[in-house]
């Protein structure tokens, strides 16, 4: 009886387990996965574009979840933006996407705050108008506090202006405003002795009738009085008239006759200012 050697024996083995796996089919491997799965948790009361890495997903959405797929494997950034501008709402998470995993991402697009308001703290006995970068506010207000919202954030111009011109009551300050800050600025309007002179207004051309004057080039100007309407001197005397080139608006008491004339008032002295109202 012939004898077979070990090492034989094990390489004719081996030979039946390759030819048995030739004839029972190929071996499955399982596939690799590369890719997870984000699930978007949005919340807010408006309506979001949702991005991945700045590609938009989803378009013009309510608050809610959202899921998105097959994203490789690495880091990603996640947004949910205002369809109406950033500025109204925005939120973004930069997360590490695993494979075969699905990650949770919580995104609340909150408003962009890029603006102040000013407590405007004003100080003084007359009446002021009230700008910010030289554009009037508030016109002919008295002392008080007074507020102005969604200023820019910078620095600003606040000024506090006598209704009757600067040399009656002036300040100013320049401050910085805040976004999402309340400032408060304090205006407080020196009174210096004014530079002022007396008016005497007369009508020419319709003695007998009186007319109203105002300060101004209609009769929404500051009132000053009524001519006495005499047949010899039909006129009117005014004191503390800023100096300076003035226009005087007069009307009859009928409307019928008016007109309107500058005159330039010295200070300290009785100005004449003589004004024909009919036509020639």
């Amino acid at each position: 009886m012939k004898r077979y050697s070990f090492g034989k024996l094990a390489l004719f083995i081996v030979a039946l387990v390759i030819i048995g796996i030739g004839f029972s089919g190929c071996v499955v491997v399982p596939p690799i996965t590369s890719t997870g799965t984000a699930k978007i948790i949005v919340s807010g009361n408006y309506y979001y574009d949702i991005k991945m890495d700045g590609v938009t997903y989803f378009s013009d959405r309510v608050s809610g979840t959202f899921y998105i797929t097959d994203i490789t494997v690495g880091t990603h950034k996640f947004e949910a933006i205002d369809t109406e501008g950033a500025n109204l709402g925005y939120d973004s998470q930069t997360v590490y996407i695993s494979a075969s995993t699905t990650t949770t991402i919580y995104l609340n697009p909150k408003e962009t705050t890029t603006t102040g308001t000013a407590n405007i703290i004003l100080t003084g006995s007359a009446l002021y108008n009230i700008k910010m970068d030289g554009i009037t506010q508030w016109s002919s207000k008295p002392a008080g506090t007074y507020t102005l919202t969604k200023i820019p954030a910078g620095s600003h111009k606040f000024e506090a202006v006598d209704t009757w011109g600067e040399s009656f009551g002036y300040d100013s300050q320049t401050v910085y405003i805040t976004a999402g800050t309340t400032t408060t600025v304090n205006l407080k309007p020196t009174n210096p002795t004014p530079s002022i002179g007396s008016l005497e207004v007369t009508i020419m051309d319709d003695p007998g009738y009186k007319y109203y004057v105002y300060l101004g080039t209609n009769s929404s100007g500051t009132y000053l009085g009524m001519t006495s309407g005499g047949k010899v001197y039909n006129s009117l005397m005014v004191d503390d008239i800023p100096s300076g080139n003035r226009s005087i608006y007069v009307v009859s008491s009928d409307g019928y006759y008016k007109a309107v004339k500058t005159v330039n008032i010295q200070p300290n002295a009785t100005n004449l200012l003589s004004i024909w109202v009919k036509p020639y």
